[in-house]
């Protein structure tokens, strides 16, 4: 984690108050944001690890605005995806080819 299992009770309201303030930044900023269409394709990495499914198409919705999706799945969640060793699986699927 974020904070020692032993963090003082102050600094630990701080974080979760820093860390909620983030979150409504960055929901407000998803709000105002509009996508538009990219004529490049685009290769997504996903997690094999999720913490509840939920029904949704497997490119996340890419395909409505990129002409092409490659859809990666590689191991870990969210954030352990990009560490070692899961970012190995990462880096052996960038090293291929762009049309595999």
């Amino acid at each position: 984690g974020v904070l020692d299992e032993d963090a003082p009770e102050e600094v630990v309201e701080r974080v979760l108050e820093d860390l909620k303030h983030l979150f409504h930044h960055h929901a407000d900023l998803v709000a105002k944001y509009q996508l538009k269409p990219l004529p490049v394709p685009v290769l997504l990495f996903r997690p094999e690890e999720v913490p509840f499914e939920v029904t949704v198409a497997e490119d996340r919705g890419w395909g409505s605005l990129v002409p092409h999706v490659s859809v990666t799945f590689v191991p870990g969640h969210h954030h352990s995806m990009v560490q070692p060793p899961n970012v190995n699986s990462i880096a052996d699927r960038l090293s291929q080819p762009a049309n595999n």
